[in-house]
């Protein structure tokens, strides 16, 4: 992580459209200056970014970095992205895992549904979370099953509401709240 001499100006390789430059700046030994990098490639939106973005994804320990991976993979858009997202998925940081799932709702691409129901099962309640969020702006019925089934099992309240919320929208249901009167302690 040692290739500059100096911190880089991230926002002047911005300004000249500098890929090249930002993606060595993703190996700076400060993750400010990476994570500014990691912001740079996504304003900037070319998918040449891709590949580079996924690695410091998955090698990457600062959970900001990681997080500002996801949103730039976002900005780019490209369903290049989606092989490596998956690929992610089954990282053994759960921050990593969480960003790669919401990315991959985002992007809306059906192949990453399959991964994501696996992802139902993490033991991480953010990344079940986080599944059932991108299963849900996927919106693809092979999910309406798996979820009907965790909803069953599922002891979080939080993640049982997102469940139903999810299964409504995927099957073009209204999904309606409803609040109950009775005081629980009477």
């Amino acid at each position: 992580m040692g290739l500059f001499s100096k911190k880089p100006n991230i926002e002047s390789m911005i300004k000249d459209k500098d890929i090249e430059g930002l993606i060595l700046a993703l190996e700076h030994k400060n993750h400010n200056v990476r994570k500014s990098a990691v912001n740079g490639l996504g304003k900037l939106g070319d998918s040449k970014a891709i590949d580079p973005l996924i690695k410091v994804l998955n090698k990457e320990e600062n959970k900001y970095v990681i997080q500002q991976v996801g949103y730039a993979l976002e900005l780019i858009g490209d369903p290049k992205a989606v092989e490596g997202l998956i690929l992610a998925l089954d990282h053994k940081n759960g921050t990593v895992r969480f960003y790669a799932g919401q990315c991959l709702g985002h992007l809306g691409d059906s192949k990453a549904v399959e991964p994501l129901i696996n992802a139902l099962s993490d033991k991480d309640l953010g990344v079940r979370s986080g599944a059932v969020t991108a299963l849900r702006n996927i919106k693809d019925p092979r999910a309406i099953k798996p979820l009907q089934q965790i909803l069953d099992e599922e002891i979080e309240d939080s993640l049982k509401f997102s469940i139903r919320e999810s299964l409504a929208y995927i099957e073009g249901k209204p999904f309606y709240i409803t609040f109950s009167n009775k005081n629980p302690d009477s």
